[in-house]
């Protein structure tokens, strides 16, 4: 899994290496339809599986206890909000929550994540995931993204991507991006990409 937030250019080459993608989980960049058919695929599935996983709603429909997996999309993308709603600092992903600079985040990521990467993450947990740009130049510091992906996917391996290798190191001594791989280096940099795909063993999903 890669996601992709960062003011730096990624023009030349990310488009050129796309060994180092797995799965782009960014609107527009992956295929809609095959995610939705993985999603319903899987969902279907997780059901048949084990019918002492599931409860009943008023209406007699099934959902699954892990808010993850969640059939509601709406469902899934409130849980996304409250789940980042209760990390400090709240990351600016979730729009409409305020930050610890009393400003409202004006983005909306957390529609996204919620309908396509909490039920990926049920389908896959033990996914492999990359963040470029871990938020160093952010008003309320780097790192927020961080715990939320720790307690969202406590499963998954987490890689976080970053320019400011002093930010990283900080980020290090303060215990930060513990159980967190790190990479460091302008991904516009093609010669800084292949050492990214060396160190990590590339293949994310």
């Amino acid at each position: 899994m890669v996601k992709v937030h960062t003011r730096r250019s990624v023009a030349g080459g990310i488009s050129t290496r796309t060994k180092v993608v797995g799965l782009i989980v960014v609107i527009g960049l992956f295929g809609p339809m095959t995610l939705l058919n993985r999603i319903h695929n899987s969902s279907i599935t997780s059901s048949q599986a084990d019918d002492d996983d599931e409860d009943s709603n008023d209406d007699g429909s099934s959902f699954s206890q892990d808010p993850l997996a969640n059939a509601d999309a709406q469902e899934r993308i409130a849980y996304f909000k409250k789940t980042a709603a209760s990390l400090h600092p709240i990351t600016d992903k979730v729009g409409g929550e305020t930050t610890i600079s009393g400003q409202k985040a004006d983005h909306k990521y957390h529609n996204m994540y919620g309908q396509f990467l909490l039920p990926f993450a049920v389908a896959k947990p033990h996914f492999k995931f990359l963040e470029i740009g871990k938020g160093c130049t952010m008003d309320y510091g780097p790192g927020a993204s961080v715990q939320l992906w720790k307690r969202l996917f406590p499963h998954a391996e987490l890689w976080e991507a970053e320019y400011d290798a002093a930010c990283v190191q900080k980020a290090q001594e303060r215990k930060q991006l513990d159980g967190v791989h790190t990479l460091v280096g302008d991904q516009g940099d093609i010669k800084v990409l292949d050492s990214w795909i060396k160190e990590s063993g590339g293949k994310f999903d």
